[in-house]
């Protein structure tokens, strides 16, 4: 059976949530095309290293081990991992 942790999924997934719709009413309010279409490499790139991320923090609550690396789960090395290496490629993208 999956158990999640009560009070990290709405901390994780909330702020995402409330990205979107944020999104959404800068869309709505905004005059001109939609606002999505006029994004760079740099902030696309960098909303699909988000969602790599959160998927990432998603797979660690679902399946739990007890197994670590450096006394972080394999899902946490996963993701510390992704975050410094799309920062590395974000510097090279501004």
């Amino acid at each position: 059976m999956v158990q999640f942790e009560p009070l990290s999924l709405p901390m994780n997934f909330g702020t995402n949530l409330f990205d979107v719709a944020l999104l959404f009413v800068v869309d709505v309010v905004a005059s001109g095309p939609p606002v999505l279409s006029a994004v760079g490499s740099f902030a696309a790139f960098a909303a699909v290293l988000g969602i790599l991320v959160t998927a990432l923090f998603l797979v660690g609550l679902a399946e739990r081990r007890d197994r670590t690396l450096l006394r972080m789960g394999w899902d946490s090395v996963a993701v510390l991992v992704a975050y410094l290496g799309g920062l590395a490629i974000l510097f090279t993208l501004r």
